[in-house]
């Protein structure tokens, strides 16, 4: 059994890579799922409405992600607050997946986690690393095709490792700068390279 390490930078096709492991046969762990699921529970909203105030709860007690972004991708020290708050919590349900399925003795687990190199957390629990890349551009345009500023997408870039590091850093890159397709048959390409490297 593999267990990889799946990043990028924000926009960049870490979702689409993710899809494709899966279909060729990888047990995918999200950490943005594990996120999402975190900020439905009430201990999580206590704690985050503590540290950034309840402006970033709606009026029936959810956590409005789009206001909490706001307040941390304008301040650093904030988003490393948060980080502080959260990662702790998403480490331990990664864990708590891993064994799971080490258990069901699966062939290629996939990890994905968006700031994998930022916090560095996750790394001792994996075997090699694969990075999603496209250009700054195509972050930017993606972004704003989810309604977000100029000044809001570049913020959250700026926000993350550049991605020409993140490339130098991983184990293996995934250029995703063209077609699905295309992708597709890069990330075929390093699935094959993975577990043919497998012991």
């Amino acid at each position: 059994m593999v267990v990889v390490g799946l990043t990028g930078g924000i926009a960049s096709g870490k979702s689409l890579a993710a899809k494709q492991f899966r279909e060729l046969g990888a047990k995918i762990i999200d950490a943005d799922k594990i996120v999402s699921a975190l900020y439905k529970k009430q201990r999580v909203r206590r704690l985050l409405s503590k540290n950034f105030g309840k402006e970033i709860l709606t009026k029936s007690g959810k956590i409005n992600r789009e206001k909490l972004a706001q307040i941390v991708f304008s301040n650093r020290a904030e988003l490393r607050k948060l980080n502080r708050l959260v990662h702790p919590l998403v480490f331990l349900e990664i864990n708590n997946q891993l064994s799971a399925l080490k258990k069901k003795n699966q062939r290629l687990i996939v990890v994905v986690v968006p700031l994998l190199f930022e916090s560095r957390k996750a790394l001792p629990l994996l075997k090699k690393t694969v990075v999603v890349y496209c250009s700054k551009e195509q972050q930017l345009q993606r972004l704003r095709e989810r309604n977000l500023s100029r000044r809001e997408a570049l913020a959250r870039i700026s926000a993350q490792i550049p991605l020409s590091q993140k490339v130098k850093m991983a184990d293996f890159a995934i250029d995703n700068s063209g077609s699905a397709a295309r992708t597709r048959k890069l990330t075929e390409k390093v699935f094959k390279e993975i577990l043919g490297n497998a012991p």
